[in-house]
């Protein structure tokens, strides 16, 4: 992740798994930012972040995009932290898209 990102900005952050197509459509992110920049006012980190399941950095991003065609499958360690008590990634979710 770049240094320079800033908490305080909407970020476009993907979920990498290790199944499937999990960067089906690239263009989204481009998409979705040059939306957020056209029709707000809300800073924007301009680039797309690209994170796992696993990543200590995961709850740093309130929305967390998901995208592919085939069973999503998460390497172990990814798919204990999703659920991790302590981390309740899914109680401070903001929005899974």
């Amino acid at each position: 992740m770049d240094p320079a990102f800033a908490q305080d900005v909407f970020s476009f952050a993907r979920l990498r798994y290790d199944s499937g197509d999990w960067d089906y459509n690239p263009k989204v992110a481009g998409n979705i930012l040059d939306t957020v920049v056209q029709y707000t006012s809300i800073p924007v980190y301009p680039e797309e972040i690209v994170i796992t399941a696993d990543s200590p950095e995961l709850l740093a991003f309130p929305f967390l995009f998901m995208t592919g065609h085939k069973l999503v499958r998460f390497t172990d360690r990814g798919a204990k932290r999703m659920r991790c008590p302590e981390i309740q990634f899914m109680e401070h979710l903001a929005v899974l898209a």
